[in-house]
């Protein structure tokens, strides 16, 4: 089938492609011409990192925390108190959802 021909893109509208040199618009994901990516992943902002940072710190301290309590809990389980155990293991299972928001946060 003969396509008619593709109109040139405005110069004020189109960059070049790094891979081949064919003129493409600005905006474009890919190279029309050989298909190589054109538009990079941003990088995450400044707020993102310190906060993704901030959380693993959360996240540390409930995990030593956490881990301390299941340890000593785990010690007094022969005179059935459940509970330091059980505090443990909600303190590392908060240590997780730190873990599972940050990287959440810098998939974004």
């Amino acid at each position: 089938m003969n396509q008619p021909p593709i109109p040139p893109i405005p110069e004020s509208q189109s960059r070049q492609c790094p891979n081949c040199g064919q003129s493409v618009a600005t905006n474009a994901p890919r190279c029309t011409n050989c298909g190589a990516a054109l538009i990079t992943s941003s990088s995450p902002g400044v707020w993102k990192v310190l906060l993704a940072c901030a959380l693993g710190l959360v996240a540390l301290g409930l995990g030593a925390m956490g881990a301390c309590f299941m340890l000593f809990g785990g010690l007094s389980l022969t005179s059935g108190n459940f509970s330091l155990a059980f505090i443990g293991l909600l303190l590392s299972g908060g240590a997780a959802l730190c873990i599972w928001g940050a990287v959440r946060l810098l998939k974004r």
